[in-house]
């Protein structure tokens, strides 16, 4: 099947609630701060109904 590449607004995309990772507070500014600098490089990956499979770090960069 061949990937589809769509733009979301951030509160389309939903994070998956069995997602087992957690990402201090540190780590989201030193994510968001890159961000800020050079861009989102990698897409997040989600589902056909937008619940986030991978990037849940980056969607809550994003955020702040």
């Amino acid at each position: 099947m061949a990937a589809i590449v769509k733009h979301l607004p951030i509160d389309q995309i939903h994070p998956d609630p069995r997602n087992p990772r957690q990402h201090p507070a540190s780590q989201i500014r030193a994510l968001a701060r890159m961000i800020r600098e050079c861009g989102v490089i990698v897409p997040g990956v989600v589902d056909a109904d937008h619940m986030l499979l991978a990037g849940h770090a980056r969607r809550l960069a994003l955020i702040e």
